[in-house]
């Protein structure tokens, strides 16, 4: 039986692995292929249950779609293709040319990990290392080569989508979709059952923005009744409730609206970051004319007028507590005032949300102006010299603490660093948890989990992070007493490898004295025999000394008897 997929309303896809233990997604905007969802896979272990039953509970909770995957893209790409696509998705929003100069200026030197592989790219090229296969090497010229062969890259001169770097941005009226005239209206297959959409103005004033919103978010005013399929969608149990246009904001409210709220420097320092751990840690954009869906100046004239709009503003309070509070006492009050003062406390709470977000874009454009940028042959892209204490002493001027204005250099490497739907969802996250997310220390999944918009609250983001640190803690512990019987056993190894090695040179010194006592025996045999040899010759030379003497004895005693006179005997006389 084929495993059944679904879609998010963000244009994510979903399906559980074939081996069942895990979850993937698709980001069908992008055609990157299948990857890894870490926080979906993350519940597939914690509840210890199959990934398809996950899923399937996770798309009853949320409202997913079926999907299924078409015909051309459900061949899959290689690892090797799969990482090429990020790079090449990644400079496709950088608005750059099509060429291996503007690779190399733009994307300056990184890398990039995930479950295909790993890149590495710096002035030279690429570096291509997926998971199991050889590494291959480009230059960016055989890089962009590669690309337009797999399909990566359609136009040669820009991104399709993409304005160029010094193209100002667009308005509301040009850039949202919902104002252009053949607005998009859904076929019956793409419109949620029993849902329908719901009228009024996203916070940023573009409808991408609203796919991933939850109340207050609504899709652009011009959307037709039946929307799109990128404006916001309500739920079935909303359905009673009539589509009207939202009530014109009372004079007190657009007030609210003009100017987000002031909190104090002193309040926002308690609750942010050392600078020094700020600085070190926070990472630049590879490139300052990278483009993003924030309200950005397009140049540094607009750069100005931001900046001094700006100044009047003391920092942002890292912490917009829920608008809608007990503390107010709405009795006595009509229906129409009770809609129009609810109505004023979303926009005020969109105005923090998209004030934190222009302010960071805004401090990074300070910071980047300010602060030298070399590229890859050592040149200077500009010739400033300043320092950082320069950039301090700017924000300082404008009304922002040392503290706040690395942090909000933090949420601006955030978004710059996401895709334009991670950071649609980034954009309508409260203050608070963009900060926690922006944190150099903030584990990768969880982040991920903000930009994917499965943690929307901060309260969430804490609970998420305790049970994550206990589990470091335990993961910890666990390692720290595996290291402990490591080196118990370790040691124990130690200690027999010394002991045999002692009775290794015991035996060696006790063969080598059984060698020399089997010598000595030997010796003393033969010393034994010679000895036995000697004793016979002495005997035998004894002997012969005796037999002489005796000679000699006899000689002597010979010589010593009388003469004996000797006569001729005449023969004839005997007779």
């Amino acid at each position: 039986m084929k495993a059944k997929m679904y879609i998010a309303k963000n244009g994510f896809a979903y399906r559980a692995s074939e081996d069942g233990q895990s979850v993937q997604f698709l980001d069908t905007t992008m055609h990157a292929g299948w990857k890894r969802s870490d926080y979906m896979t993350g519940k597939v272990f914690k509840t210890g249950r199959p990934a398809q039953e996950v899923m399937d509970e996770e798309a009853s909770r949320n409202g997913w779609q079926p999907w299924e995957e078409p015909e051309e893209s459900a061949a899959p790409q290689s690892n090797a293709v799969q990482l090429a696509a990020i790079l090449a998705d990644r400079y496709k929003r950088s608005g750059g040319e099509m060429t291996a100069e503007g690779f190399k200026k733009a994307m300056g030197t990184g890398g990039h990990a995930d479950s295909q592989g790993f890149i590495d790219f710096g002035c030279k090229g690429v570096s291509i290392r997926p998971l199991g296969e050889p590494e291959t090497k480009y230059t960016w010229a055989k890089f962009i080569k590669f690309c337009k062969e797999n399909g990566l890259i359609e136009n040669p001169t820009a991104a399709a989508g993409t304005a160029p770097q010094n193209a100002p941005i667009a308005s509301d009226a040009q850039s949202s979709p919902c104002l252009s005239s053949g607005a998009d209206v859904p076929t019956e297959e793409k419109t949620p059952l029993n849902s329908h959409c719901k009228t009024g103005k996203s916070p940023t004033g573009h409808c991408g923005a609203a796919a991933y919103c939850n109340e207050p978010y609504e899709c652009c005013a011009p959307c037709p009744n039946d929307c799109n399929s990128r404006c916001g969608w309500i739920s079935a149990k909303e359905e009673s409730t009539p589509c009207k246009p939202e009530p014109a904001p009372k004079p007190a409210a657009a007030a609210t609206m003009a100017a987000p709220a002031v909190t104090p420097a002193a309040e926002t320092s308690t609750t942010l970051e050392s600078a020094a751990d700020a600085a070190a840690s926070t990472p630049k954009p590879s490139s300052p004319d990278v483009r993003t869906p924030l309200s950005a100046p397009a140049s540094p004239a607009e750069a100005g007028a931001v900046t001094h709009s700006l100044s009047a503003a003391a920092p942002v309070s890292s912490e917009v507590q829920p608008l809608v509070s007990s503390a107010f006492d709405y009795t006595g009050l009509d229906r129409p005032t009770v809609d129009t003062l609810h109505w004023a406390e979303r926009e005020i709470c969109d105005a923090r949300r998209d004030y934190v977000a222009r302010l960071a874009q805004a401090v990074y454009i300070a910071h980047d102006a300010l602060l030298p940028v070399a590229n890859c042959d050592g040149q200077r892209l500009n010739n400033n010299q300043h320092s950082e204490k320069t950039f301090i002493q700017w924000c300082a001027s404008v009304g922002l603490g040392k503290d706040t204005a690395y942090r909000l250099l933090q949420v601006a490497a955030l978004l710059n660093g996401s895709t334009p739907e991670e950071q649609a969802v980034l954009e309508a996250a409260s203050p608070s948890l963009l900060y926690a997310a922006a944190k150099p220390s903030a584990p990768a999944q969880l982040v991920q989990a903000v930009k994917e918009g499965d943690i929307t609250t901060h309260k969430q983001y804490q609970d998420l992070l305790a049970r994550l640190r206990d589990k470091e803690q335990e993961l910890a512990s666990v390692q720290q007493e595996a290291a402990l019987d490591r080196k118990e056993q370790e040691d124990a190894n130690a200690a027999a490898l010394r002991y045999k090695a002692e009775a290794d040179r015991r035996a060696q010194d006790q063969q080598r004295l059984e060698g020399r006592i089997k010598s000595l025996e030997a010796q003393a045999r033969e010393a034994e025999r010679n000895l036995a040899g000697a004793r016979e010759a002495l005997t035998a030379a004894k002997a012969r000394g005796d037999r002489w003497k005796e000679k000699a004895e006899a000689l002597e005693a010979q010589a010593a008897a009388p003469a004996i006179e000797a006569k001729v005997i005449d023969p004839e006389e005997v007779e």
